[in-house]
């Protein structure tokens, strides 16, 4: 097993047959010494200093360029530039600064920006691919949702980019409710996907059908 102890990149070649051999793994950097603690970090009990990156999920922009790759207890995005050299231990400064407990990736269909679902803040980092500039879109439901702390926790866990349309897709678990981004305006529309009785959905995972006219949400709850 390659990098048994984790904070990888894993990397496989893939033949013609399509069989897929594992070769070397790229390997995360620590944060520097000195770093603002991540929210991971502070919420530990007691409070840490150090702690594991945890990479989560990744995505490879449409034009092949760019890999994202969210880093969940770092409150960074890893982004490398796949027309370079793939390097061995991946650099700090790779790194995107993004919001509390980043999950899930996605790359819009023009391949200008990744949008990161940060769980604890119930916002996405939308990052500029091209010069790595950030903003903050939130999505978590705010007060739509009676009775909950607003965006705080709201879990906005898995995203999909649709490749016909311009508007990614992310599952808000601990509300749910889907939030639909128009990411040329990146103006917010919620979808609810609750059920009655007070019992949960927890909506993770989204699909697409093939022409974009039907979404699917895998309910955990």
């Amino acid at each position: 097993v390659k990098a048994e102890d984790g904070d990888a990149i894993h990397v496989y070649d893939i033949n013609a047959a399509g069989q897929a051999t594992e070769i070397e793994p790229m390997m995360l950097s620590p944060l520097p010494q000195g770093t603002l603690p991540p929210t991971a970090i502070l919420q530990q009990l007691p409070p840490g200093t150090s702690g594991k990156l945890w990479p989560s999920y990744c995505a490879v922009s449409p034009d092949g360029k760019w890999l994202a790759v969210a880093l969940n207890q770092a409150d960074r995005t890893v982004l490398l530039d796949l027309t370079q050299p793939l390097p061995a231990t991946i650099p700090t400064s790779a790194y995107v600064q993004s919001g509390d407990y980043p999950y899930g990736v996605a790359i819009e269909r023009g391949s200008r920006f990744a949008y990161v679902s940060n769980q604890y803040g119930g916002t996405l980092t939308r990052i500029e691919l091209s010069s790595r500039a950030t903003s903050t879109i939130t999505v978590g439901g705010g007060t739509q949702v009676a009775r909950t702390l607003n965006n705080t926790n709201s879990q906005p866990q898995g995203l999909l980019a649709d490749p016909r349309g311009d508007r990614v897709f992310v599952a808000i678990s601990n509300r749910d409710l889907v939030a639909e981004v128009n990411t040329q305006t990146n103006a917010v529309r919620h979808f609810n996907v609750g059920r009655g009785g007070n019992v949960g959905t927890a909506p993770v995972k989204l699909a697409l059908s093939p022409n974009s006219d039907t979404l699917y949400v895998a309910n955990a709850n």
